[in-house]
């Protein structure tokens, strides 16, 4: 029976490790939009695995599952392609372990056979300059996706929403994820998005990390 609704929970054992958090400084320029603007808000960098016999592993085969142009992106260069997750957080294990984390808080099993596209983002935002966090409530077209947030540091909004639909009133969860709380849910039957960002000091750096990862069943 496929799962249908959402869960909130929290990272355990640890949550993510320091090493992958600190990564979220070198993060390049994300070449997809949501808003018709020459600032740059968005940064983000990628990694794909599977699990195979209750283990997971690196594919790399599974960059265009995992990044086709939507409809509700603003702008994009159908010319880039993201960079990847840093190399030595997939080869030490970083990746894998909070995706362990998250299957066993996650209510799917391990053991079925998922493709994963991991998106690790960083949007900023500036007294002048709204932080383009997302569009409006709309799905995505995989199985279950998954928000694990990272940090949060001196922004107001940030919201993340659930809904059973595209209309506003139906928005049914609005809940300001902070480091290591996840939203787990069915991507065929939900809607989701984040509100934007402004800072709270606007001479401060101000910006929300996140890590979204979207599975398909296989």
């Amino acid at each position: 029976m496929s799962f249908t609704t959402f869960v909130y929970s929290k990272l355990l054992d640890g949550g993510v490790k320091q090493e992958f958090i600190d990564s979220y400084e070198d993060l390049k320029p994300d070449y997809v939009g949501y808003i018709e603007t020459d600032f740059v808000s968005r940064f983000r960098h990628f990694a794909s695995f599977e699990t195979r016999n209750g283990e997971i592993v690196e594919n790399q085969e599974l960059y265009e599952t995992f990044n086709s142009v939507r409809d509700f992106h603003e702008k994009y260069d159908k010319g880039e392609k993201l960079p990847s997750i840093r190399r030595d957080l997939i080869e030490n294990g970083v990746i894998q372990d909070f995706l362990y984390k998250i299957f066993d808080i996650a209510p799917v099993s391990i053991n079925d056979h998922f493709s994963i596209g991991i998106h690790q983002v960083r949007v900023i935002t500036d007294k002048d300059h709204v932080g383009d966090n997302a569009p409006g409530l709309h799905k995505d077209g995989y199985d279950y996706s998954c928000d694990l947030n990272i940090s949060r540091n001196n922004v107001n909004g940030g919201i993340t929403l659930l809904s059973t639909s595209e209309k506003e009133e139906d928005i049914f969860l609005e809940h300001t994820l902070t480091l290591n709380e996840v939203v787990f849910f069915n991507d065929r039957i939900l809607y989701h998005c984040a509100t934007k960002i402004t800072p709270i000091d606007v001479t401060k750096k101000a910006y929300r990390d996140m890590v979204i990862i979207d599975f398909l069943r296989i």
